[in-house]
């Protein structure tokens, strides 16, 4: 059996990326939406664009449970497969915050670089420092499980 808590530190990545994602989306409402206009909703995700409509307490709430969602998920899956979910959760909000990013003129290409060369930095730094392989290592996903 596992160590769960040894698979903790794949659960970093993703929520950082996932809170990354939540404040630049949050951060690019307009200033109708902040007056007050829940309509006025900026997104292109349905499940975060219809709790943006509700009101934004109602995204966080949303992105509460879904950290919790993939987190268990990670911690209760083989080694392997929660490396897999780990990266694809992370790539996924990092890649979605990017497209805010980019919109940030004339500096946003560079935001977006330094924002997924930030990720894949603290990735590694988490799994280097309890001495694992990254979720960005592809080698690691084929490994057996320990």
């Amino acid at each position: 059996m596992t160590n769960k808590s040894n698979q903790l530190p794949m659960c970093f990545g993703p929520v950082v990326a996932c809170l990354c994602d939540l404040t630049v989306t949050l951060a690019g409402q307009s200033k109708e939406y902040w007056s007050g206009n829940w309509s006025a909703v900026t997104e292109g995700n349905p499940i975060p664009h219809w709790l943006l409509t509700q009101h934004p307490l109602a995204l966080c709430g949303g992105i509460a449970c879904w950290i919790a969602i993939f987190c268990t998920a990670i911690l209760q899956l083989r080694p392997p497969v929660a490396r897999i979910v780990a990266f694809v959760v992370m790539l996924g909000h990092a890649t979605a915050a990017s497209t805010w990013l980019l919109q940030m003129k004339p500096f946003g290409i560079l935001y977006a670089g330094c924002l997924l060369l930030f990720l894949k930095f603290f990735d590694e730094h988490i799994w280097r420092r309890r001495g694992g392989t990254t979720t960005l290592d592809a080698d690691s996903v084929n490994s057996p499980v320990q």
